[in-house]
């Protein structure tokens, strides 16, 4: 009966090659037919493992729109100095100070010339009493000098309250001589002494946020854009304050920001020496990512708005903390003790300084373990065009003069061209157009796109569709029908036996 059913099934699928495997009138030909049927379903089933392991690895990918928009949301801008502190404002016989007589005694540079010059002296020192240029080991001169010496001071210079940071850095007011916003003076809660932010690398910075701007929505929108709708700074960067041994060049960092976190991403800044105007045309960009489908190793963080360069300063810190008993980055700790017998302290010695440098170079060729860094699976950003150009030019410098006169009484009579070419600088920042680029990730395979390959690879090697499936289905219907048809007549025959048998009994014992 099974076999029954199957042969009709045979006759009028609509599978290609069933029908010719069984009434082909050649052996043959039927032989060749049952071979071409076995591998169309080898081919198919090839194909179908193939997706599936497409399928499974969740492709993305990738696309990009440009969106226009009539408001477009201001950066926030943090403002620094590359010099952390006024040099001449800690005193001689302090920590800091003596980090800087160490590495000038290991190197054989006298520090009177720092202490013997005016506030506004020559540009050049003069070094009395170097031997530089006779140092033998000019790999650990380069290392001491430009690398450990400052790294050691910022370090010590971390475990300083803000209030003590504060007594030490250069003033809001001589630093920011002019800040206007579209043509409008800055708003003290926008851009002031108070809207500060404190980094390991250069200190206090201030920051510009366009939500506390007088004229500007609430939400730091702005409907136009171009160097005249944006902010212009008027910069002095003070550089005879400059710490010897820390502080290498003088200039500004600008980062435009669309929030501002504990740590700043290198990548974001801008730098602009003195004696320059920068034009820093700054554009959005969104990054839209997929988390995937597996969730113990997603590909984006869907909880956090944190970059990586931020999670991987936090993983180095944590590092740091747990192998070196100390904090490199300690201000960033409210609970503040100097107790070696707690795990808080601050990273202050030659000792803890070697062991960060460990540390940190297990960074240089993997990251640990214990770090699990992603993407934020949504990432809101600024990316910067800038344009420098030297300045000021001879007929803007007598109204740059009665800019100084006015902002900075302590040193009028000092300046001179060469004085502001050393020391002031112009930065206008402001949108470059009101659009913005949308990168966003998609899977690229779904469950649908599985499917409709899968039916195209049954159609292609055995004409196999929808019907095709309802076929089979009736067929497993049939032979289930027929299997259940078979049982009861082999039931009914053996109940029909047993009663033929009990009647032909009964009829003997009545004959008896």
């Amino acid at each position: 009966m099974s076999k029954t059913a199957v042969a009709e099934y045979m006759d009028y699928a609509t599978i290609h090659g069933l029908g010719r495997t069984k009434n082909s009138p050649f052996t043959a030909l039927r032989i060749l037919w049952i071979m071409s049927v076995c591998a169309s379903l080898g081919m198919i089933t090839w194909q179908v493992v193939n997706l599936h392991r497409k399928y499974d690895s969740h492709p993305v990918s990738t696309s990009m729109e440009i969106k226009i928009v009539k408001k477009m949301k201001f950066p926030k801008i943090v403002i620094c100095n590359t010099n952390l502190i006024n040099y001449y404002k800690f005193s001689f016989d302090s920590e800091l100070e003596n980090i800087l007589l160490k590495a000038a005694y290991k190197h054989n540079i006298s520090m009177d010339m720092y202490t013997n010059i005016s506030f506004f002296g020559d540009s050049l020192f003069t070094y009395d009493s170097t031997n530089i240029d006779n140092f033998d080991d000019s790999t650990d001169l380069d290392a001491d000098i430009m690398v450990n010496t400052a790294e050691k001071f910022k370090m010590r210079l971390s475990s300083y309250s803000e209030d003590e940071l504060k007594a030490l850095s250069q003033p809001y007011n001589k630093f920011v001589l002019t800040c206007t916003f579209a043509g409008k003076s800055c708003s003290r809660p926008a851009l002031g002494k108070d809207s500060i932010i404190r980094t390991y690398d250069y200190g206090l910075c201030y920051v510009f946020d366009p939500e506390k701007q007088a004229g500007i929505s609430p939400s730091g929108e702005v409907s136009s854009s171009g160097q005249r709708y944006g902010l212009e700074l008027l910069l002095n960067v003070d550089q005879y304050a400059n710490v010897p041994f820390v502080t290498s060049s003088s200039g500004v960092v600008i980062y435009p920001l669309y929030d501002v976190g504990e740590y700043l991403d290198a990548n974001a800044l801008v730098y602009v020496p003195p004696g320059f105007k920068a034009d820093i045309a700054v554009s959005q960009s969104e990054y839209e990512r997929v988390p995937g489908k597996n969730d113990e190793n997603p590909m984006c963080d869907v909880n956090s708005n944190a970059s990586v360069h931020d999670c991987i300063r936090k993983c180095r810190q944590e590092n740091i903390a747990q192998r070196c008993s100390c904090y490199q980055h300690f201000f960033l700790f409210k609970a503040r003790t100097f107790d070696n017998n707690t795990d808080i302290r601050p990273c202050d010695s030659d000792e803890d300084y070697e062991c960060i440098l460990r540390t940190l170079d297990e960074f240089t060729n993997s990251t640990p373990s214990g770090c699990k860094c992603n993407n934020p699976c949504r990432e809101e950003f600024y990316t910067s065009d800038v344009a420098l150009i030297s300045w000021p030019n001879e007929k803007y410098l007598p109204i740059l003069l009665q800019i100084i006169r006015k902002k900075t009484p302590w040193g009028k009579e000092a300046f001179d061209r060469n004085t502001i070419r050393d020391n002031l600088l112009l930065v206008r920042i402001y949108l470059k157009t009101l659009s913005y680029e949308v990168v966003k990730e998609s899977y690229a395979y779904e469950i649908a796109n599985f499917l409709s390959d899968i039916g195209g690879q049954l159609g292609l090697w055995a004409g196999f569709s929808v019907l095709s499936i309802l076929e089979l289905v009736e067929l497993v219907f049939l032979l289930v029908a027929k299997k259940d048809n078979q049982t009861k007549s082999v039931r009914d025959e053996t109940e029909d036996k047993y009663t033929k048998q009990g009647t032909h009994e009964t009829e003997l014992s009545h004959f008896d």
